[in-house]
């Protein structure tokens, strides 16, 4: 017969792990009464290192055996820690979140520690407002958090990315920044393009020359030119050309009701045509100036 006299020294175990025997001492009795010791040559069966729970392990020495019990239990995780933060830990405001680089270490009830990469969810990023966010990260019931900043991205600079469909004024009009857009640039390196939402502003149309309009937008500004011109009467105009602006000019004639009478490209023929009440409206450059002929008046 045999007998276990000293059990192994491990006796307890996690699921995944293979039985250990270093320790284990038999008695070896014989038939004559004589008894050894025994530490090897024996053989055991009976360990499943799959199985959670109490097993019964048989040591066989020869044709006699001997048994011995062990524990298993399963392996299960007790925390997580953050050991690499993600590359990236600073975001605009919109911008999603980047775990790129974010690493943790897993503590297990053996106390084995791994390193995961992967596996694990992230969530609690809001990035619609400035400020330290809380990301939680989980893994396998675990959690464990880290923190990223937010940022408002800041207008740094504005350039004119099209002009106003109207450049050029006459003495008295209003500026008219209809088809005006700007690019605007952000500290973010992003990019947009404004229609509306900016003031423009020193314009002054008294006097004739270019003047300087300064556009202010988000507390950034530019400028840009316009001309203003004087006004033309066009009373010099033949073959459809204004002597004194050089201009293209068309008279139409019209009666009191609105009636067209005709269109010339000389006064001297438009007044011909035209009788007492007539409406000589003379057109250049989209500006319009109406005359009245009235009684006894002479346009020379």
């Amino acid at each position: 017969s045999i007998e276990v006299i000293s059990p192994p020294a491990k006796t307890e175990y996690f699921v995944g792990e293979d039985l250990d025997t270093t320790g284990l001492k038999l008695i070896a009795t014989y038939s004559n009464g004589t008894t050894v010791q025994i530490t090897e040559g024996f053989t055991v069966t009976g360990f499943n290192g799959d199985l959670a729970g109490c097993q019964i392990v048989t040591v066989m020495y020869g044709e006699a055996a001997a048994e011995f019990a062990v524990s298993v239990e399963e392996l299960y995780l007790t925390g997580i820690e953050i050991t690499t933060l993600p590359a990236k830990t600073e975001y605009w405001a919109g911008e999603t979140l980047d775990t790129t680089g974010l690493t943790l270490c897993a503590f297990y009830s053996d106390g084995s520690v791994v390193q995961i990469t992967e596996g694990f969810t992230v969530s609690g990023l809001n990035s619609s407002t400035a400020g330290q966010k809380t990301v939680v990260v989980k893994y396998q019931g675990e959690i464990t958090f880290f923190t990223v900043t937010v940022k408002i991205p800041m207008l740094t600079d504005i350039a004119i990315k099209t002009y106003p469909n109207k450049t050029e004024y006459l003495v008295g009009e209003k500026l008219d920044t209809a088809g005006m857009t700007l690019t605007a640039t952000y500290s973010d390196g992003s990019t947009k393009t404004v229609s509306s939402g900016f003031t423009a502003s020193g314009f002054i149309s008294t006097t004739p020359g270019t003047k300087r309009v300064m556009v202010n937008y988000g507390g950034k500004f530019i400028t840009f030119s316009v001309t203003v011109k004087i006004r033309c009467m066009h009373t010099n105009v033949a073959n459809g050309i204004c002597a004194q602006c050089n201009e293209a000019v068309v008279v139409t004639v019209t009666d009191s009701t609105g009636n067209l009478i005709g269109n010339f490209i000389t006064l001297t023929d438009a007044l011909a045509a035209a009788t007492e009440g007539h409406i000589l409206s003379l057109q250049a450059d989209a500006a319009e100036t109406d005359m009245v002929l009235l009684p006894g008046v002479i346009l020379d």
